[in-house]
C-alpha cells in the first residue's frame, strides 16, 4: 500500500510494512524539516502576479507549510495570495508597498477563493488562521485589558462618545463631549472640552443678515451710516444719515430774460463824434462846429443783481447692502 499524506501539513504517512530500510529517511524529513517548518519556519515569497498561490507539495518542503511568510511584490499594485484549504496558523508580514489579501484556495495550488479573506495593509504584520474555507484574524479579544505600558488602554470598556486622553502608564482618561459645538482645547498641559473661542469676547464684526449669529449680540448704537476705512484710531462722526446724503437732490431756480436797469449797470461813459450844434432855447448848450467830439456824462451805479435758474435733478441714490454690527458674547 503506498504512503498517504496528512490533510493539513501534507506530511507523508508511511503505510504499514512500506519503506523497509528507508523509512528512517522519510521520518527524518517529516520531523526535521516539514513539521519544523510548520512550527517555526520562515520563507520570503516574491509575488509577481495579482493572484498568486503559495507552493504546496506533499511530503516535501514548500512555501505554504511555513509558519512565518514574508511577502514582497513586483506587481506595482495590490495583490492576492492563496494558501491551501487546510487548518493552520500563519504569521504574515507584508513588506510590500501595497495591500495583500490572503485567501484559502478551493484546492491546492489554484487561485480561486474558497471563502472570505483578510487584507493586510502595506508594511504590516498580523496573525491569521485558516479554517479550510475562510481566512480570519487570529486575535480579536483579550481576557484582560492590555495595560498602557503594553500599548493598550488599561480599560475593560470605554465610555461611549468620550475621547481617550493618555495618562502615562495608568491607563487612559476620558474627555466628555460637554456642551454642543465644543472642541478639544489645550491649556498647555492637558486637554478639555470647551466652546470654540476663535474670537475674543467683545470682538465686533459686520454680518450681511438681520439677526446676529448664535453667540453674538446685535449692536444698535449705529444706524443708517456709511463705513469709513481709516489707518488711525477707529471712531464715528458726521451729522447726515446715509440715505439722506445719498438721495436724489433737486436743483431749484429759474434762468430767464432779465433787463438791466441803470442802477444795475457798471458805471460807464459813451463817446460821441460828428457835427455838433449849439442848443437853442433853455436846454443845455453844446459846442458847435464840424468834425468835433465830446463825451457824455457817466451813468450806471455798479450795483449787483441775481439770476434764478432751474435744472435737472442730481441722482445720488447710490446702491448699498445693509449689514449689522455684532459683538462676540
Amino acid at each position: 500500500m503506498p504512503s498517504t499524506y496528512s490533510p493539513n501539513l501534507r506530511i507523508e504517512l508511511i503505510a504499514t510494512g512500506e519503506q523497509s530500510g528507508t523509512w528512517g529517511s522519510t521520518t527524518n524529513t517529516n520531523l526535521g524539516t516539514l513539521i519544523e517548518d510548520a512550527i517555526s519556519g520562515y520563507v520570503s515569497v516574491s509575488v509577481i502576479a495579482s493572484d498568486q498561490a503559495l507552493t504546496a507539495i506533499n511530503g516535501a518542503p514548500d512555501q505554504s507549510r511555513n509558519m512565518v511568510i514574508n511577502l514582497t511584490t513586483t506587481t506595482g499594485a495590490d495583490f492576492n495570495v492563496y494558501i491551501p484549504p487546510a487548518e493552520k496558523y500563519y504569521v504574515i508580514r507584508n513588506s510590500s508597498a501595497h495591500n495583500a489579501t490572503i485567501y484559502c484556495s478551493t484546492s491546492l495550488g489554484n487561485t480561486t477563493p474558497a471563502g472570505t479573506g483578510v487584507t493586510i495593509p502595506a508594511n504590516s504584520t498580523t496573525i491569521i488562521f485558516s479554517d479550510v474555507t475562510n481566512v480570519v484574524t487570529a486575535l480579536n479579544y483579550l481576557p484582560t485589558a492590555l495595560g498602557a505600558n503594553s500599548g493598550g488602554t488599561g480599560q475593560s470598556s470605554l465610555t461611549a462618545n468620550n475621547v481617550l486622553l493618555g495618562n502615562g502608564t495608568s491607563g487612559v482618561q476620558f474627555v466628555a463631549p460637554g456642551a454642543a459645538n465644543n472642541v478639544l482645547i489645550s491649556n498647555g498641559t492637558t486637554w478639555t472640552s470647551a466652546p470654540v473661542t476663535v474670537f475674543p469676547a467683545g470682538t465686533a464684526l459686520t454680518f450681511v443678515q438681520t439677526t446676529a449669529p448664535t453667540g453674538w449680540t446685535k449692536s444698535t448704537t449705529h444706524d443708517n451710516k456709511a463705513l469709513r476705512v481709516v489707518s488711525g484710531t477707529a471712531s464715528s462722526g458726521g451729522t447726515v444719515a446715509f440715505t439722506t446724503a445719498f438721495a436724489s437732490q433737486s436743483v431749484t431756480g429759474t434762468v430767464g430774460s432779465t433787463t438791466l436797469i441803470t442802477s444795475q449797470m457798471p458805471s460807464h461813459t459813451h463817446s460821441v463824434s460828428g457835427n455838433l450844434v449849439q442848443g437853442i432855447g433853455g436846454g443845455a448848450d453844446y459846442a458847435s462846429g464840424s468834425g468835433g467830439s465830446t463825451t457824455s456824462g457817466a451813468t450806471g451805479g455798479g450795483s449787483s443783481h441775481n439770476h434764478t435758474f432751474t435744472g435737472t435733478a442730481i441722482d445720488l441714490a447710490v446702491q448699498y447692502v445693509d449689514v449689522i454690527i455684532a459683538t462676540k458674547d
